[in-house]
């Protein structure tokens, strides 16, 4: 029997962990409050530091209660788009202000609901638009 002992890396912001370090991970990590946002740089946005305030916003928000006591924060389509207007359709900061928007609900014990929010669409529709730009390899 041979025992072996390994490192194992965590994100210090999300639970992601590896046998490789994970500093690269962490600067970009969606739930990293200093993140700096690769898919900006990509795309050439300016790496909006909108994604506070936009949370920020969020708890500023009417939320509903129901008979139990229990709090709820609705977001329509319509704010979200007013919340995230300044991040140039990234997906990866909105999935950063629904992420670290859902932890700090969660903490404070309010519930957080998006209406119509698929995060998989706007990455896919992120990716078609820069592939359709790009020149190709012939």
């Amino acid at each position: 029997m041979k025992i072996v002992k390994k490192n194992v890396y965590y994100c210090e912001f999300c639970k992601k962990h590896s046998l490789r370090s994970l500093a690269e991970h962490e600067e970009s990590c969606t739930l990293n409050p200093n993140r700096h946002c690769k898919l900006c740089d990509i795309a050439g946005f300016v790496d909006s530091k909108l994604v506070d305030e936009a949370i920020n916003k969020i708890f500023l928000l009417p939320f509903e209660q129901n008979t139990i006591g229990y709090k709820n924060i609705k977001i329509s389509e319509q704010q979200r788009d007013e919340l995230t207007s300044g991040m140039d359709g990234c997906p990866a900061c909105l999935a950063s202000v629904v992420k670290r928007a859902w932890k700090i609900a969660k903490e404070k014990g309010v519930g957080l609901t998006f209406e119509k929010l698929d995060l998989k669409e706007r990455f896919n529709g992120f990716w078609r638009d820069m592939n359709s730009t790009r020149e190709s390899y012939d």
